[in-house]
């Protein structure tokens, strides 16, 4: 295993924020500018710069414009969003030697399946009905309080009193959250690192593989299951996706588990004894269970708005204010406009054909980009580093061959550096 320094740590902790462990709750800004002026400060530290290389500089630049261009949008109040506060810390992202960006990533993929210990301990304890005390957590939205949600805390591990599905004879299933908020994020995360690390290593790393798959398959997110199902389908892992294949039909099709139709009490299950029809529209609607009337309201009124709604947006922050609960790429075009969506799509594809520069490994960086492109139909906010970590790091190993304006720069670089060493030395003599 490759050793990870603190730049890698500071990255990976970065990513790790935006996920949002429960410690991190009610400090989350604190946090964040702790995190970043770390991650400034170790980037100079280590002398990180001298091995920018130019077309780094300008993928930074774009990135930065587009979350400039989130932040200068106006909110409902006529405010401002602070996206522009990421603005140091992605250009760092961005123009990390290849070599650290996939070690940040091994390395964030490392502290998230390790995070994912004591959940899937404390899964299992609570499905023998082994009795916990649990401590009390006030959710991070307001809106999940004001629905009377709140989080059970134990030995690490967080769950929402509204993903806990009592056995009949005793015991209880829930989602796996980890130490993070929402079961769904940390499934759709376990999904996109299980992908990439099929291309990074291979997934030689079994023990890391294996928490991943059973974290993934305990949070019950049909995100996990689809992305995870057409990675390793496109892929030719024909092994990892019959065994997750197998293990979605279980989740599925046995009674009491949270995917299930035939939970008592679901609503399925009671449609199911009225119509069958009705029953078959039900099931297919959790496939597209991200959004909510209020985010379809929201919706038409965005695409019966003037030009300049259309290509702006309602509102920098439109979704919360008038839903607050969905999670769908429309979020995008309701903030953000037709530009906000057109410049992070024709971003993501441009970096992605450029760096994806290995003809022996392309198939697989054109699989992650589909995947990942897909992704944001439940998941907008990839601009984010947890998702741009793994995007970056990805295609760092995608584009396994140094560009001509890397090798001359580092080699320039390492000149330099001896050179000055010989002049210490001989000043010394």
């Amino acid at each position: 295993m490759q050793k990870f320094n603190s730049l890698h740590f500071i990255v990976a902790l970065l990513a790790l924020a935006f996920i949002y462990p429960y410690f991190m709750w009610t400090h989350q800004s604190a946090w964040l500018i702790i995190i970043v002026l770390l991650l400034i400060g170790d980037f100079i530290f280590k002398f990180n710069y001298k091995y920018i290389i130019k077309s780094d500089i300008y993928w930074a630049s774009a990135f930065c414009g587009f979350l400039a261009y989130l932040s200068l949008l106006y909110t409902t109040t006529h405010t401002h969003k602070g996206w522009f506060l990421l603005i140091p810390a992605m250009f760092i992202l961005f123009t990390l030697p290849r070599k650290d960006k996939i070690l940040s990533l091994e390395c964030f993929s490392t502290i998230f399946a390790l995070t994912l210990i004591p959940g899937i301990t404390v899964w299992f304890l609570m499905l023998l009905d082994i009795p916990l005390s649990f401590s009390r957590l006030t959710p991070l939205s307001a809106l999940k309080t004001q629905e009377n949600i709140y989080y059970l805390k134990f030995f690490g591990a967080v769950f929402p009193n509204n993903v806990i599905y009592p056995l009949p004879n005793g015991g209880v299933i829930a989602r796996v959250c980890a130490i993070y908020d929402e079961p769904g994020s940390v499934g759709t995360f376990a999904a996109l690192l299980l992908i990439s690390a099929n291309r990074l290593n291979g997934l030689k790393e079994k023990w890391k593989t294996s928490l991943l798959i059973i974290g993934g398959i305990l949070t019950f997110s049909f995100a996990f299951y689809m992305i995870t199902l057409l990675g390793f389908l496109l892929s030719k892992n024909f092994r990892l996706f019959a065994f997750i294949l197998i293990s979605f039909l279980i989740s599925t099709q046995v009674p009491y588990t949270p995917l299930s139709s035939l939970r008592p009490g679901s609503e399925q299950s009671l449609v199911l004894k009225k119509d069958k029809s009705s029953y078959y529209q039900n099931a297919l609607d959790k496939f597209d269970n991200r959004t909510s009337l209020r985010m379809e309201k929201l919706f038409s009124t965005y695409l019966h708005g003037d030009i300049s709604v259309l290509l702006f947006g309602i509102a920098s922050n439109a979704n919360s204010v008038y839903d607050g609960y969905s999670s769908t790429w429309k979020i995008i075009l309701t903030n953000y406009g037709l530009i906000g969506l057109s410049y992070l799509i024709i971003l993501l594809i441009g970096y992605a054909f450029t760096k994806n520069n290995s003809a022996f490994y392309r198939i697989d960086g054109y699989i992650f980009l589909f995947v990942f492109l897909l992704n944001i139909y439940q998941r907008p906010f990839v601009w984010i580093p947890s998702y741009m970590l793994i995007f970056l790091g990805t295609f760092a190993a995608t584009g396994c061959k140094k560009s001509t304006e890397e090798k001359s720069q580092i080699e320039r670089f390492n000149l330099n550096e001896n050179i000055s060493s010989t002049a210490k030395k001989a000043t010394s003599l």
